[in-house]
C-alpha cells in the first residue's frame, strides 16, 4: 500500500525539507508539509491543524485529498476546513500527550470511543502533534527547558494498517523540521514588528504616547491578552497603563487597587528591588489578593519584568504581560528576549528625550532670565530718573522674555502631559520696533559668522507687530525676532 522503498523515501524526505527551507510564506510551508506527507503515504486524507491559544482550538489551515488540495480561508467557507475542540478526537489526543497516536484498525481499536468521523473510507489514522522539545522557558527567575505545541498533522487512509513504524518515524521528521521552521518564522515576524514600532518610539515626544504605544504593541501586535505598565511615583509604584481586564468599565478600579509601597512585599515592589525577570504561574504570596480574585488572575501566567533606566540604573517602573494558561502554560525565552530588547528600547528613547528636553530647556530658561532680572535691576536703579518711552521699551523687553520662557513651560508640560494635548508653538507676540533693532543688534556677530549682512536690513515706522520664531544657525539655537 505504500512505498517501502527506505533509500527512496529518505530521499524524498531530505528534498521536501529542502524545499522548506526556501519557501518566502508560512502558506508555502503548509504546502511543502502536505506534499511531503503524501509522498510518504498512498490514497490518504491529509490535513494541517494549528493550535489557537487561546480557545484551544485546532483549526484545519490546508487539507489534501486524493483529488483535490485546499488552502482554507475564513473568508471562504468550506465543510473540510474545519475547528475541533480541545482534545478531541484522535488529533486531540496526540496533542494532549505531546507525542503520535497511530490507529492501525479504526473499528477494533481502543481509540474507537474517541474517533471523530470526518470521512466514510478512514480505515486507519495517525495524528502527530507539531511540537518542539527542549524550547527555552522561563520558571520564575531561572531559564529552563519544555515545550511547544503548535498543531498536528493527522493523516487518514482508506485501508487498514496504513502507517508503520518507519513510516511514523519519517514523518515524525518532517513534522518536527515544519515546526522549527514555522517557529522561526513567528519569531522573525514579531521582530520585523518591533522594527516598524521603533522609529515611531525614537520620533515621539510625549511620555504618555511613547508609554501607550508599549502597550499596544504587546497587546495587540505579541498577543499578550493582559499588560499593565505601573510607574514609580514618589515612593509608591502605581499602574498608569492596563489592557486586557475583561470589564472595561473595572480598569479604574483596578490602577486605584493596583498601588503598592516600595517597601512592601507586593510582587511589583520585589521587582523594582531586585531588577529581576520573573514569570509567575497562578497564585504566589507577593500578589495582592484583592486583586487576584477579582481580576481573575488566577487563570493567567504571567511576566513580570523592570523598566530599568540605561544611563542611571535606575527602575522607573514594571511591566506586566501574560495570557491565560489553560491552552499555553510556558511563556517562552525567545518572546521574553524581544520583551526585553523592546522595553530597553522604549526606555532609552523615552529617557534620552527626557534628558536633552531637560538640559535643553535648562540652557533656554537662562537667557530670558537673565534678561528679565537686568530689565527689572535697570528699572529699579533707574526708575525715577527715566522717561515713560525708556520704561515702556523695557517693560516690553520683559514681556518678550516672558513669552519666550511661557513657550519652553508649554513644550515641558507637553513631554509630561500635565496640561496640553499638542505640541505647542509659538504665539504671536506684539513688541516694539526699538526692541526689534535691539535684538538684531546683539546678533549681529552671528548673522555676520553666517554670511548674512546686517545692514540690509531696514526698518518702517509703521512696524507695529511681529512673530516670534526659534531658528536653528548651525549648532547655536537661537530666538530670533524679525
Amino acid at each position: 500500500m505504500v512505498n517501502t522503498n527506505a533509500n527512496q523515501r529518505l530521499a524524498e524526505i531530505v528534498d521536501v525539507m529542502l524545499k522548506m527551507t526556501q519557501v518566502d510564506n508560512t502558506e508555502e510551508l503548509l504546502y511543502e508539509l502536505v506534499e511531503g506527507a503524501a509522498t510518504l503515504t498512498t490514497d490518504c486524507r491529509i490535513e494541517v491543524m494549528l493550535l489557537d491559544h487561546f480557545t484551544g482550538e485546532l483549526i484545519v489551515k490546508i487539507f489534501k485529498s486524493p483529488k483535490r488540495l485546499i488552502v482554507c480561508n475564513p473568508k471562504v467557507p468550506d465543510d473540510r476546513c474545519t475547528k475541533l475542540e480541545h482534545y478531541s478526537g484522535i488529533s486531540g489526543l496526540a496533542l494532549k500527550k505531546e507525542k503520535p497516536v497511530r490507529v492501525n484498525d479504526i473499528v477494533n481499536s481502543e481509540y474507537n470511543k474517541i474517533y471523530l468521523k470526518r470521512c466514510e473510507e478512514t480505515c486507519s489514522e495517525i495524528a502527530l502533534p507539531l511540537l518542539i522539545n527542549g524550547i527555552k522557558i522561563r520558571v520564575k527567575t531561572k531559564v529552563e527547558t519544555g515545550s511547544k505545541v503548535i498543531g498536528v498533522l493527522n493523516i487518514e487512509s482508506p485501508y487498514n494498517n496504513a502507517f508503520s513504524p518507519e513510516i511514523e518515524e519519517q514523518l515524525q521528521l518532517l513534522a518536527r523540521h515544519f515546526t522549527i521552521l514555522y517557529d522561526r518564522r513567528e519569531y522573525d515576524k514579531k521582530i520585523a514588528v518591533i522594527r516598524q514600532i521603533e522609529p515611531r518610539l525614537a520620533n515621539e515626544y510625549n511620555y504618555e504616547n511613547i508609554l501607550q504605544i508599549i502597550v499596544k504593541t504587546l497587546y495587540e501586535k505579541l498577543d499578550f491578552k493582559f499588560v499593565n505598565i505601573s510607574l514609580i511615583e514618589g515612593n509608591c509604584i502605581k499602574s498608569k497603563y492596563v489592557e486586557g481586564i475583561k470589564n472595561k468599565d473595572l480598569t479604574k478600579e483596578f490602577k486605584e487597587m493596583a498601588i503598592h509601597h516600595l517597601d512592601s512585599t507586593d510582587i511589583q515592589a520585589d521587582i523594582v528591588r531586585k531588577k529581576i525577570i520573573e514569570v509567575i504561574e497562578g497564585d504566589d504570596p507577593r500578589f495582592d489578593d484583592d486583586i487576584f480574585d477579582k481580576f481573575d488572575h488566577k487563570d493567567l501566567i504571567r511576566l513580570f519584568l523592570p523598566m530599568i533606566d540605561s544611563f542611571t540604573n535606575k527602575v522607573i517602573g514594571t511591566v506586566e504581560v501574560g495570557y491565560p494558561k489553560q491552552y499555553r502554560k510556558h511563556i517562552y525565552e525567545q518572546d521574553i528576549q524581544i520583551l526585553l530588547n523592546f522595553v530597553n528600547y522604549a526606555v532609552r528613547a523615552l529617557e534620552r528625550k527626557k534628558s536633552a528636553l531637560i538640559d535643553r530647556i535648562t540652557h533656554e530658561f537662562r537667557s530670558p532670565i537673565a534678561g528679565i532680572r537686568s530689565h527689572a535691576s535697570f528699572l529699579e536703579r533707574r526708575f525715577e530718573e527715566l522717561d515713560k518711552t525708556l520704561i515702556k521699551r523695557k517693560l516690553n523687553d520683559i514681556i518678550t522674555d516672558c513669552e519666550i520662557l511661557l513657550y519652553q513651560v508649554s513644550e515641558l508640560d507637553y513631554f509630561l502631559r500635565r496640561k496640553q494635548h499638542h505640541k505647542p508653538t509659538l504665539k504671536k507676540t506684539f513688541i516694539l520696533r526699538n526692541v526689534i533693532i535691539k535684538t538684531i543688534n546683539q546678533l549681529k556677530p552671528i548673522l555676520v559668522e553666517h554670511k548674512f549682512s546686517p545692514d540690509s536690513i531696514r526698518y518702517k515706522k509703521s512696524w507695529s507687530s511681529i512673530f516670534i520664531y526659534r531658528i536653528n544657525l548651525g549648532l547655536i539655537r537661537l530666538f530670533i525676532i524679525f
